[in-house]
């Protein structure tokens, strides 16, 4: 078995058609001999709305791969005035990209990469 890979996502209920086309491209892309962890960083909401479900169901799909959900709204509750006075209408989960160090697990390792819900991957 290869090595394991790790990609991080952030979003909102919004936009999971999005991730879950590039998610979908990525694991067509993907070497079935190399394990693959899915991060996703997404508020509440996100959860409520049955993202996490939508999300899983085409994952589990491919037997390499996993998905592991991160509520954020903790970690961007905390800096609550620093990113809404930037914001302009835009979700604040946009921010869990540069907080990725305070949300992945301490017990993660190695490279991680992090793509926007609107790429694809070949």
């Amino acid at each position: 078995m290869g090595k394991a890979r790790q990609v991080f996502f952030t979003c909102d209920h919004r936009f999971i058609d999005p991730l879950r086309v590039v998610v979908r491209s990525l694991l067509e892309s993907a070497m079935p001999d190399r394990p693959l962890t899915v991060f996703v960083a997404h508020n509440g909401e996100f959860a409520e709305t049955g993202c996490r479900e939508r999300l899983d169901r085409v994952v589990s799909a491919y037997p390499f791969a996993r998905t592991v959900f991160l509520n954020a709204d903790d970690i961007l509750g905390r800096n609550d005035g620093v990113f809404n006075s930037k914001m302009n209408g835009l979700s604040p989960i946009i921010w869990a990209g540069p907080l990725l160090s305070e949300l992945l697990p301490q017990s993660i390792h190695g490279n991680v990469v992090y793509m926007d819900v609107d790429m694809l991957v070949t």
